[in-house]
This record gives C-alpha cells, sequence and structure tokens, in this order.
C-alpha cells in the first residue's frame, strides 16, 4: 500500500474523531488546509481528498474564504436508522408507515434525517443493509431505532457494536435487558377499552388480534370478569401476520346471524385487519353501532380508513418518536435514561366519555 492513502485515512481519522468527541463542535471552524497540510506535511492533493471525504460523510461544509466548518447536524448527532425486521408482516405494515411518516414529518421540521431499513422474513442483509452496515461501524449514525424488540439482530453489529446508542419499540410484556425499550401499554389499553364497553351497556366481548401474548391474554380474562362481562374461547381469534385479509371472514363467521350467542363488541388489536374485519361485518348485515361496538387499535395520528363506525384507541406515534430521540440523546451523553419507558394508550379526539347505564 502507498503511503497516501495511509496520510489520508490518518488524518481522516484524527478529525472524525475530534468531531465525535466534540473537541471540534458543530458550526464551528475545522483548522484549514494550509495548517493541516503543514501539520501532517502532507501534499494538497491529499488534504483536499480528506476534505472530501468529509463533505461526502456530512461532517464538513466548506464556505469559501471563511474556511470549513463542522455541519450544524453532523451524523453522529442527527442521522437515525429506523429498522423494521420483516416487510412482508401484515400486521407491522400500518405501524411501519404511520412511523415512517412521522420520521418524514420530524425531519421537515429540524436537523433530524431517517433512514430506514427493511429486513425480509430470514434475510435480513437485502436492500441497503450494507449502507446501514457502514453507517454503524464509521459512528455515522446516532442511534439505532428497532421496530421490535426480538432477537432478530442479535447476531450483528447492529446489536454487538460497542457505544452505539439504540432503542426499540416494545410490543410484548417482556424485551432484552441490553436495549431500552418503548413499551406500548397493553394495560391501559384495555382497561380504558373494557371501561368503554361497560359504560356502553356491552356484555359479550369478543377479540381478533395477530397474537396475544399469556399475560396480555390473562389480562383481558381477568378486566371482562372484574366488569361482569363475558367472552368465549371462540371468540378470541387470531390470525397469521401475513394474512390479515382473512380477517374478513372469520368476522363474517363469528357475527353471522345464525349464530345463537353473538358478540356485541369486538376488540381488533391490530389495525392491519380494521379494514377487512369492517368488511366482513358488513357481509354478516351487522348493525353498527347499534348491535355491536367496534374498538380498533390504532397509531396515531394515522388511523386506518374504514367504511363502518369504529371507536379508535391506541398510541401516540409522534410523542414515542420524539421519547426514542430522547433516549439515544441519553445514551450519547452518558446520563441516565429509563431502560422501560411506558407509553399509555389514548382514545380519537372525537371520542367522549359517556355515562355508564344504570342497573
Amino acid at each position: 500500500m502507498s503511503r497516501l492513502p495511509k496520510i489520508q485515512d490518518r488524518l481522516f481519522n484524527n478529525l472524525q474523531r475530534k468531531i465525535l468527541q466534540g473537541e471540534f463542535a458543530p458550526g464551528s471552524r475545522i483548522p484549514s488546509r494550509g495548517e493541516l497540510a503543514r501539520s501532517y506535511r502532507a501534499s494538497p492533493i491529499t488534504i483536499q481528498r480528506v476534505f472530501d471525504r468529509l463533505v461526502a460523510d456530512g461532517y464538513v461544509q466548506p464556505r469559501g474564504r471563511n474556511g470549513s466548518f463542522v455541519t450544524d447536524a453532523p451524523p453522529h448527532l442527527h442521522h437515525y436508522w429506523l429498522i423494521f425486521q420483516d416487510e412482508s408482516s401484515d400486521c407491522l405494515s400500518p405501524f411501519r408507515s404511520a412511523l415512517t411518516r412521522e420520521a418524514q414529518k420530524l425531519s421537515r421540521k429540524g436537523h433530524e434525517v431517517f433512514s430506514t431499513h427493511i429486513g425480509h422474513g430470514g434475510n435480513f442483509r437485502q436492500g441497503n443493509y450494507k449502507e446501514l452496515l457502514h453507517d454503524v461501524t464509521t459512528h455515522r449514525t446516532a442511534g439505532l431505532i428497532f421496530s421490535t424488540a426480538g432477537n432478530y439482530w442479535n447476531d450483528t453489529p447492529l446489536r454487538k457494536e460497542p457505544g452505539l446508542p439504540r432503542v426499540a419499540f416494545s410490543h410484548g410484556p417482556e424485551g432484552p435487558e441490553d436495549l431500552a425499550l418503548i413499551r406500548f401499554d397493553r394495560e391501559s389499553f384495555f382497561t380504558q377499552a373494557l371501561d368503554r364497553l361497560r359504560a356502553l351497556g356491552r356484555k359479550r366481548v369478543a377479540v381478533l388480534a395477530c397474537a396475544l401474548p399469556t399475560a396480555y391474554r390473562e389480562l383481558f380474562l381477568r378486566g371482562v370478569a372484574q366488569r361482569g362481562m363475558e367472552t368465549r374461547p371462540y371468540w378470541m381469534q387470531f390470525i397469521h401476520s401475513h394474512g390479515t385479509v382473512h380477517a374478513r371472514g372469520v368476522v363474517h363467521l363469528l357475527l353471522h346471524p345464525e349464530q345463537s350467542v353473538r358478540p356485541d363488541a369486538l376488540l381488533i388489536l391490530d389495525d392491519a385487519m380494521i379494514e377487512p374485519a369492517t368488511a366482513g361485518l358488513a357481509a354478516a348485515g351487522v348493525r353498527m353501532p347499534e348491535e355491536l361496538t367496534v374498538i380498533g387499535h390504532t397509531n396515531f395520528p394515522h388511523p386506518v380508513e374504514c367504511a363502518s363506525p369504529v371507536e379508535h384507541l391506541g398510541y401516540d406515534l409522534s410523542a414515542m418518536l420524539t421519547t426514542c430521540l430522547a433516549v439515544l440523546a441519553a445514551q450519547r451523553a452518558g446520563t441516565e435514561y429509563a431502560h422501560v419507558t411506558l407509553v399509555p394508550a389514548r382514545w380519537a379526539d372525537a371520542v367522549q366519555p359517556v355515562t355508564p347505564p344504570t342497573p
């Protein structure tokens, strides 16, 4: 290897390290080309190539005769990756779409920049994985935001690279100890949903979901029993995450007029199922909301459109994304942060409390 690349790499790494460590803060001027050439005994061509790399990587901005300055939003402080596990999962699709749109809105408001990587089944190295991996190993990211807290990425640098800020959305009751979690508070969802149904005089509750972990199933069953309501095993229906279109047939069968006892309330726990499920209700001739109240999980502020009346209860992804960035900033600064942040469910603004019926 020639001497020239070695000088380039040494100078580039030195300047990058000073930017990463804050010696050259955002907006500050860095030494001139002449100063660097004298310090490193390097040629003007070598110095120019180093500056070209710093500019291309988003660290430095030249300002003509005024010199070169660290950008106001260098990548190690403002460039985030949203990492989704599987593009083929129907249940994750609305969440992925809503979270990406909120990230785009946040980008327009400030200096934050978001890139997205989507895995596919067992082959997560598809798409722009090489670009993601390069940013991780060269410190060109302010943090990784995982869409789920599973072990899908455990054996990759995404989870093993030291010193890299990481946070994950937690959809289940458990999660890894080495990863900061932003957890959907399912207890608050069931509490508010069942209280609402009881206030409306509903007694028989069905559930439609892609999955319901044992802890959450017990939470739901306990809540139903505590309120004097009823559910039945065959009123709790689960559809594979890759086939939510089948929610139409399942709901049609569940609420068909020939059923001797039908639910008068339905909780849809995955918003990818709302549209096909309400189509199934229409096919079954269910009059809504007279005969049935439907409460559907929602990723606010992006509710799923549907033809039938659905009351939307869910989670504010804008607030959750802001919380992710705060946790990642605390990790970068070495300050304390909550390992698990519980995010309570909330209603759409249009839903108003009702007075429980008189016994």
